[in-house]
């Protein structure tokens, strides 16, 4: 599912991406497959933040953060951290209107 849905959200065919990564995160809560459940929300908040979604985007980082704090992954947590950094950067340097990053952030 990962896979598939990956593809869908590097063609820009954001909703079946969304579809698939939704589809992904319970088929890994229905197998208690942790690490999987947090890589779905990290992959919905990429699918978010590409659909100009802070918001949604930032909830997903934020509970795949739980995710890892409470499984004791501190790579994920990390990684999490670090994504919601980058993420809080982009908005407060994204300065110029007409850039990528303006547009996403809109």
């Amino acid at each position: 599912m990962f896979s598939l849905a990956f593809i869908d959200r590097l063609r820009s065919r954001f909703a079946a991406a969304v579809d698939g990564f939704e589809t992904a995160r319970a088929l890994a809560e229905e197998a208690g497959w942790l690490d999987g459940v947090a890589a779905a929300y990290n992959n919905l908040a990429a699918v978010r933040l590409e659909q100009g979604d802070i918001r949604g985007a930032a909830e997903h980082l934020r509970a795949a953060l739980r995710i890892h704090r409470a499984n004791g992954n501190e790579h994920g947590e990390a990684t999490m951290m670090g994504n919601l950094g980058a993420m809080c950067w982009s908005l407060a340097t994204c300065t110029k209107p007409n850039s990528t990053c303006a547009r996403r952030w809109s």
